[in-house]
């Protein structure tokens, strides 16, 4: 590893996020430890949009199955669970949504309907 890459390296990353893959890599060179790390940030990239296209899933099979257990819009039975903080944030994105002169309906993917 190139002496000037490794010490630009040590100056961004906090000493303890070192000290982690230090510790797991216990005989490594520095190359093998900031080859490990900048490994993991690859993948972490490479994940991510089937994580996002995950969470979106999970979000839809679940709205979907609360507006079918209690037959309405997911939205509006949430203020009977939501507490003060979480309620404004919904009111907001609501009031949001009509200054934008959006509709707020239920959505169901095509395999909830």
């Amino acid at each position: 590893m190139q002496e000037e890459f490794k010490e630009k390296l040590e100056k961004v990353l906090s000493s303890e996020k070192i000290e982690a893959y230090r510790n797991r890599l216990h005989d490594s060179s520095d190359e093998e430890i900031y080859a490990h790390f900048l490994w993991n940030i690859q993948l972490g990239e490479a994940l991510y949009p089937s994580l996002q296209t995950l969470e979106i899933a999970l979000r839809n099979i679940l709205c979907n199955a609360i507006s079918d257990k209690f037959d309405g819009n997911f939205h509006e039975i949430a203020y009977t669970f939501l507490d003060k903080k979480e309620l404004a944030k919904l009111q907001e994105a609501e009031e949001k949504l009509e200054r934008r002169r959006q509709v707020i309906k239920e959505s169901k993917t095509e395999e909830g309907k």
